[in-house]
């Protein structure tokens, strides 16, 4: 996979730029490397960078931020709250608010992890998140130039990295994440769209063999291959054992359930959407 430089300048919302713009600033001054994930990158990469529309409106933005520890990720926020554009979200711990009413979500990931790869959020440690696959997934991210006067490059999640961060949120807290399941099915069926389809004659193109020429899946087959790319064998791991317990014979299809539940934004044809999750899988398994 090439990763190059993404222009993105004069596309992106002021408000957007603001936030970017403060927390390039506060996590600069502390040495905390960041990327953007979640429905904001979804978003942004899809929608401005190759014209993809996603379908379902962004209300947050979420960033993953490496920290040595709660003190460092304590001076972070602080730092953001010392601009006087920030405030605490007394109802979620990660959680500022920008302006008073924009949700901004500071999540932490790095050295600051136990042995589970989680994060237990002080000080009850009652919230529990996993940040499995946020390390490879920031070693791969992709550079988006969000303005270019003054310049401003942020790291964003690869759409590879995505899906594999929708693939462990997704299991790490079924049934409450079905939105995760419905932007993999997204990722899956618009990989080749989102500038992929000259790597896939040039790069890849026996993969048109393996899938009779169709190009639904190919796209997934190929979003499989440029997942195991990235992969650490723990993360790997894990991403296979949810594959296969959600492909193959089955006495249910917990993530396709969740694919399914779309409002026809996107296929709800069960054997299709089984197929492309196989395709998925063979893709990770050819290359890992």
């Amino acid at each position: 996979m090439k990763r190059n430089l993404l222009d993105l300048s004069g596309k992106i919302d002021s408000l957007t730029i603001e936030i970017l713009q403060a927390i390039t600033k506060v996590a600069k001054s502390l040495n905390s490397p960041f990327f953007v994930v979640g429905a904001t990158a979804r978003d942004i990469v899809l929608e401005h960078g190759y014209g993809i529309p996603t379908k379902r409106a962004t209300q947050d933005i979420d960033f993953a931020v490496q920290v040595s520890d709660w003190e460092h990720y304590r001076q972070l926020r602080e730092g953001l709250i010392s601009t006087g554009k920030f405030t605490y979200d007394k109802k979620k711990t990660q959680r500022l608010l920008h302006e008073g009413n924009f949700p901004v979500d500071i999540i932490p990931f790095g050295a600051i992890a136990n042995l589970n790869n989680s994060i237990s959020w002080p000080p009850d440690n009652e919230v529990e998140m996993s940040t499995l696959g946020f390390e490879e997934s920031y070693h791969n991210a992709i550079t988006l130039r969000v303005m270019s006067d003054p310049i401003l490059d942020v790291q964003f999640v690869s759409l590879p990295g995505l899906a594999l961060m929708k693939i462990i949120s997704w299991h790490d807290r079924y049934p409450e994440r079905n939105r995760d399941a419905k932007d993999l099915s997204l990722l899956i069926r618009n990989y080749l769209d989102a500038g992929n389809q000259e790597r896939l004659f040039n790069e890849e193109v026996d993969i048109l063999e393996k899938v009779d020429s169709d190009y639904l899946r190919a796209s997934a087959r190929l979003l499989g291959r440029d997942i195991a790319a990235i992969l650490n064998p723990e993360t790997a791991k894990t991403i296979l054992m949810v594959l296969k317990h959600e492909t193959g014979k089955q006495d249910r299809y917990r993530l396709i359930e969740d694919i399914r539940d779309t409002l026809g934004d996107y296929s709800n044809n069960f054997e299709e959407n089984l197929q492309l999750l196989e395709e998925l899988k063979s893709g990770i398994l050819e290359k890992f």
